[in-house]
């Protein structure tokens, strides 16, 4: 499968996206960006997980390779006022600085397999809506779920 989805609104304020690690034969990426295609350098930051079980961060079109990852493990990229902090099982692993009043949209891309829940949280005056666009590659049917958090 080759899908990506996005937010249609962006925010230049707080912001995060989360999700658990359900397995180990999926490659996905995990962040957020801008643009409405689905390769990993379209992302200003993310998290990569690959099907070998490793894991990198993307930062535009550089990759910084990490360790390995577990299934269980939760990510976050979130943004706060001038800086994006990656971490893992509520653990910071990696801090970038970031633009003031640069816009964030949060962002996923599936490669193969399948993407875990995604939990994210923008601005409380932001109502965010998902486009989801694919690739024009079919290889099975799939079905993406975005489901309204509880406040």
């Amino acid at each position: 499968m080759n899908a990506g989805a996005d937010a249609s609104n962006s925010t230049s304020g707080p912001a995060w996206i989360e999700f658990v690690v359900q397995d180990y034969n999926s490659l996905y990426g995990i962040g957020i960006g801008s643009g409405t295609d689905y390769v990993s350098n379209s992302f200003r930051n993310a998290i990569i997980l690959n099907s070998i079980g490793t894991f990198s961060v993307i930062e535009g079109d550089n990759s910084y390779p990490m360790t390995a990852f577990r299934a269980g493990d939760v990510f976050r990229v979130e943004r706060t006022s001038t800086q994006i902090v990656y971490s893992r099982n509520g653990i910071s692993f990696k801090t970038s600085t970031l633009p003031a009043n640069s816009l964030v949209v949060p962002k996923v891309f599936v490669n193969q397999g399948t993407s875990p829940q995604i939990t994210c949280s923008v601005d409380a005056h932001l109502n965010a809506t998902a486009d989801v666009h694919g690739t024009g590659v079919q290889t099975e049917q799939e079905v993406l779920l975005f489901l309204p958090m509880e406040e």
